[in-house]
């Protein structure tokens, strides 16, 4: 009988620790669970978007520089033009005084 009523009350005491104890902290453990794969998805979409954004910087500063490039060619070849036509309207100017 004295067996009985200790396996009793040890059996008692095993259901009020799981329900007092131990239930609470796997809900809490799965709780966090959610929480933290939520954050790893948030995360992952923040790091693609941080890429996607260093890809367009990096293709941003390329068309920069390749309009620098091209303004400087530009400039060249205009001063370039710009002689040739100074020189021929000298030589046109020139051969009218000879036709004349």
């Amino acid at each position: 009988m004295v067996t009985f009523i200790l396996s009793f009350l040890s059996k008692k005491r095993d259901e009020k620790i799981l329900e007092e104890i131990i239930k609470p902290k796997d809900e809490l453990i799965q709780e966090f669970y959610q929480d933290n794969v939520l954050l790893y998805k948030e995360l992952s979409k923040q790091a693609k978007v941080i890429e996607e954004a260093e890809k367009y910087q990096n293709e941003r500063e390329k068309i920069f520089a390749d309009e620098e490039e091209y303004k400087e060619k530009s400039f060249e070849l205009e001063h370039k033009y710009h002689n040739k036509i100074h020189k021929l309207e000298k030589e046109n100017n020139h051969l009218h005084k000879i036709i004349n």
